[in-house]
């Protein structure tokens, strides 16, 4: 399972002649000792799919660290797609978050305690909010009205950890040219029985749901005249 790699850049064909997906998740943080998206991110490591392989990186849920360890995994493999993944405690289905904003502000401390407070994570820009290039017209029709896959769209991706990465992803995506977005994902089953919660999917529910993001997207990078943006 990848969580840090070196910062030599390559092709993102990389040294297999596959192109590169990368897949982040998060490790555990407050009373959440299991976390669904970095264990769906370790799931995933190494899949390869129709000429893609996926690299997934479990990110440590910390202002200071997860940033660098994720410029250095872009700067290296430079993908073709970014998928960030992050838990949604109250969340009973999958979210794909449309927008993310230049702004962190904590109401917990991180792993490391440090609590940011209205701090511009890019501090080289405005406050800005920048969207989704993820095909999400693609997405809603293949995976949730023609596989039944519980995903919806939302605008809560929020100022913690989950939006310091998202828009990081976000912003990457935008600016090279490539597919990026952010799912918020639900407790799967052990997790809820661990901590009391009541809104919880099976693991594998919730892994058919990522993976038919993943592929939805890829035929859209195999196919240039796919909208990048939802329907009038």
């Amino acid at each position: 399972m990848n969580t840090f790699i070196s910062a030599t850049p390559i092709s993102n064909y990389g040294a297999t002649g596959l192109r590169n997906i990368v897949i982040t998740g998060f490790d555990y943080f407050n009373k959440y000792c299991i976390n669904t998206s970095g264990e769906i991110a370790s799931k995933l490591d190494g899949l390869e799919i129709n000429g893609y392989r996926i690299h997934g990186i479990i990110l440590p849920v910390s202002y200071k660290r997860a940033p660098k360890i994720l410029y250095n995994v872009l700067h290296r493999l430079k993908p073709v797609m970014v998928l960030g993944l992050g838990l949604a405690p109250r969340a009973d289905k999958v979210i794909l978050e449309i927008a993310a904003s230049n702004v962190a502000h904590f109401t917990i401390p991180d792993v490391d305690g440090y609590k940011a407070f209205n701090k511009l994570i890019d501090e080289s820009r405005e406050l800005r909010v920048v969207h989704t290039t993820l095909p999400i017209d693609r997405i809603l029709r293949i995976c949730v009205r023609e596989q039944g896959c519980e995903i919806t769209l939302g605008l809560s991706i929020g100022t913690y950890l989950c939006g310091v990465i998202g828009y990081i992803i976000m912003s990457y995506a935008l600016e090279h040219g490539i597919y990026g977005g952010f799912l918020h994902l639900p407790p799967h089953t052990d997790l809820a029985m661990r901590v009391g919660l009541q809104n919880f999917k099976p693991l594998d529910h919730i892994m058919d749901s990522v993976l038919c993001v993943v592929r939805s997207t890829i035929e859209c990078i195999n196919n240039a005249s796919c909208s990048r943006t939802p329907s009038s």
